[in-house]
């Protein structure tokens, strides 16, 4: 869990107006449009020419998104910002359910859908899912151990059901 005291210090990087918290706002803000346009356009792809891994492809991340939205609402953990009055750095107006992180789980069975049906894109979206878990710890809208819980449920999801079953 994030402290006060190493929340302030991490704050203190990102002064209001500065370049870096515009980039800090903006990546927080797109890095998930490629993640979300890549994956309906590898599904519609591997539906175009019938390849018999779409069902997979959708069921195990559907499967992944379910279950870290239930756990979510199970633990109802509250987020960085709303612990001690810290103040997150990107605009938000959600409360609660920070664990496990969904955008980190789903960022990552993306990637991990990818990697079974389209390598190279899956590579691009790892790339792009390990951002995304970095910048929402460093805008305060999670703990870290929120998103590695997303990411190692995906992961788990993800192995088991593209490679294991």
């Amino acid at each position: 869990m994030w402290s006060a005291e190493s929340y302030a210090r991490l704050r203190a990087f990102f002064p209001e107006g500065s370049r870096r918290l515009l980039l800090l706002r903006f990546l927080y803000s797109c890095l998930s449009v490629p993640v979300y346009c890549a994956y309906p356009a590898m599904l519609v792809i591997l539906w175009q020419v019938k390849d018999e891994r779409l069902l997979r492809t959708v069921l195990v991340p559907a499967a992944a998104f379910v279950l870290c939205t239930v756990l979510r609402k199970v633990w109802n953990r509250p987020r960085p910002f709303e612990l001690e009055g810290l103040e997150p750095l990107v605009d938000t107006h959600s409360k609660g359910e920070g664990f496990p992180s969904r955008h980190a789980a789903s960022a990552v069975i993306i990637a991990l859908a990818a990697w079974y049906a389209a390598p190279g894109m899956g590579a691009a979206l790892s790339v792009i899912a390990v951002l995304i878990c970095a910048v929402r710890v460093i805008a305060g809208v999670h703990h870290p151990v929120d998103v590695l819980a997303g990411a190692v449920l995906s992961l788990l999801a993800g192995g088991i059901g593209f490679w294991l079953v």
